[in-house]
Order: structure tokens, then C-alpha cells, then sequence
């Protein structure tokens, strides 16, 4: 699933859980006017009931008309209140302000790393995630702001992927190649499981 939008190069994986045909993960990239928003998505439990709820959610996301991403999050919970409901972390990059913005409700981990910084080791970030389940009980949404600068990458996994990626050491391949590699690696079989990695390369 390797693309890019002109602000990132990104790349995504997925497997189902166990004998499923289908998976309750999705991810959303969507360009608009002032950046780039990125979604990933898990409906809650498996099957065909995640399945709808996760695409209500995407849905939503790609075709929401503002930017604003605690809105887009406001509107799922609308959208998802007769569903099983999903967790969701989304985030919002603007080039031209050297920003992104960031926010997640349930347990989709999120990590940024800035391979540019000088220590031996990239420094790494990551999303501050609040309980609750989208479509059921929204939690106050207290979005994170911080800085993006040229070959960040931000890598997006549902709780399928072990948080065990978030000690992977190598993130200078293209985003798919990274993607795979943290699915082979650290997807734990009892779950659907995804993940997203998206390297920005500015305007």
C-alpha cells in the first residue's frame, strides 16, 4: 500500500484476526487545502461489526469538510453512537506552520521519530492517548501540538501490533518496507492488527 501525497511518503500493513475475511482496521491519509490528515482506525472487537464501525469512521475522516481534528473526531462519536464504536488516534500536519496536531481516544499507539537529531539514538515522541471509545464515551479532547521538520516519521498501530515497534531501531527505509517489518515482527496473532508509517517531506 506504498503512496505519497506530495507532504508525505507513507506506507501501510495489515493482517485479520484469526480465521476472519475481513479486518476491523483502516487507515485514512487525506490531502486538503493548508496539509495532511492521518487516521488509523480499530472498531472494537472482530468481524463484520468492527468492519462497519471502522468504515463509518474512515468515512467520516475523508470526507469531513474541516481540518479541525477534534471536530472530525466529534463527528464520528455522532456518526458511531448505534455502532459497536471504535478507537481512533488522528493526527493533522501543517507544513506551513511546522506543526502537527494530534490526538487519540482508546489505545491506537502513535510514535514520532526524528531521525535528524544529533543523539546516537533518534528522538522519539509520542501520543498522548485518553480513554474512552468513539461512539460510546468521548473523553475530553485536549489535542498535542508540536513541532514536524523534513524526514520525521510517524508510525501508527493499532493494539494488534505490539508497543514492542516502539523500541525498533531502524527507520531509514521507505514507510512500506518499515510497515511490513513491524507487522512480521510484532503483530500478536490474536487480534486485527495494523500499521502506518508516514515520512514527511514538506511542501
Amino acid at each position: 500500500m506504498r503512496s505519497g501525497t506530495g507532504i508525505v511518503d507513507y506506507g501501510a500493513a495489515m493482517s485479520a484476526w484469526g480465521g476472519e475475511s475481513v479486518t476491523g482496521d483502516r487507515f485514512v491519509v487525506r490531502t486538503h487545502a493548508g496539509g495532511v490528515i492521518l487516521a488509523v482506525i480499530d472498531g472494537l472487537g472482530h468481524g463484520g461489526e468492527a468492519a462497519a464501525a471502522a468504515d463509518i469512521a474512515a468515512q467520516v475522516v475523508e470526507t469531513h469538510p474541516g481540518t479541525d481534528i477534534v471536530e472530525i473526531v466529534t463527528a464520528c462519536h455522532g456518526r458511531l453512537r448505534s455502532s459497536r464504536g471504535v478507537v481512533m488516534t488522528l493526527l493533522s500536519i501543517t507544513p506551513a506552520a511546522h506543526l502537527f496536531t494530534a490526538v487519540g481516544v482508546g489505545n491506537v499507539q502513535g510514535m514520532i521519530v526524528r531521525p535528524h537529531d544529533t543523539a546516537d539514538e533518534p528522538a522519539r515522541d509520542f501520543i498522548l492517548l485518553r480513554g474512552g471509545v468513539i461512539g460510546h464515551l468521548l473523553p475530553a479532547l485536549r489535542p498535542s501540538v508540536l513541532q514536524v521538520t523534513r524526514g520525521d516519521l510517524f508510525v501508527l498501530a493499532t493494539d494488534g501490533i505490539s508497543i514492542e515497534f516502539m523500541t525498533e531501531a531502524r527507520f531509514a527505509q521507505p514507510p512500506q518496507e518499515i510497515a511490513e517489518r513491524i507487522l512480521a515482527r510484532h503483530a500478536v496473532r490474536t487480534d486485527d492488527a495494523l500499521v502506518l508509517v508516514a515520512r514527511y517531506i514538506g511542501e
